[in-house]
């Protein structure tokens, strides 16, 4: 269904500190409870979280992200666990909070189907999914360039349509890290808040 990457010995996304996105999301208010963080690669937003009190579960596909994940909690003395699942069969919970930064893109249409379900059957009455997943307004990648995964807002809303809504919807440009050393990239992508209907 989809797959990651490892790149000069470094996996791709394995940051050391949080996405500023996720930062102000939780001082918000708008990260609480239980916590699931899905496709959370190497754990930096997860082990953010659990730093600051959260019971925090992460999971992803590639199980070397989630044993650096491991390491990197313990190195850090924090409580998290993580897990190697594929975010369609999601199980646990209930949660209170998920957040999706580049899971839902990597996944086909018919699996988008099937991780909203697996979304919901884990998560609490009122529970809040923050979703961001790059747009397919991106434009088209130059020679040598890697397409990547992009997603369109009916593929987005089509997935979410039962026994969810969503409250806010925009598409935005935001600064991802790829390759290694990290080099940004100022890409496209929705940010989604979806509640359980």
């Amino acid at each position: 269904m989809y797959a990651a990457a490892k790149v000069a010995g470094r996996m791709p996304f394995d940051e050391e500190v949080p996405l500023d996105w996720v930062v102000d999301l939780f001082w918000r208010g708008e990260i609480r409870g239980r916590v699931l963080d899905v496709g959370c690669g190497a754990g930096h937003n997860a082990i953010w979280l659990a730093k600051q009190g959260l019971d925090v579960r992460g999971v992803d596909v590639a199980p070397t992200a989630i044993a650096r994940a491991i390491e990197k909690a313990a190195a850090a003395d924090v409580r998290a666990s993580f897990d190697a699942r594929d975010a369609c069969e999601i199980d646990g919970g209930p949660f209170d909070t998920v957040v999706d930064i580049g899971c839902f893109h990597s996944i086909d249409d018919e699996g988008r189907m099937r991780y909203a379900s697996a979304l919901r059957h884990v998560a609490a009455p009122g529970a809040v999914v923050h979703l961001r997943a790059f747009a397919s307004s991106n434009p088209p990648p130059k020679e040598g360039e890697l397409a990547g995964p992009r997603v369109t807002e009916a593929q987005l809303r089509s997935a979410f349509a039962n026994a969810w809504r969503i409250d806010q919807l925009s598409e935005r440009v935001t600064t991802v890290f790829i390759r290694n050393p990290p080099v940004p990239h100022d890409v496209r992508a929705w940010f989604a808040r979806i509640v359980t209907a």
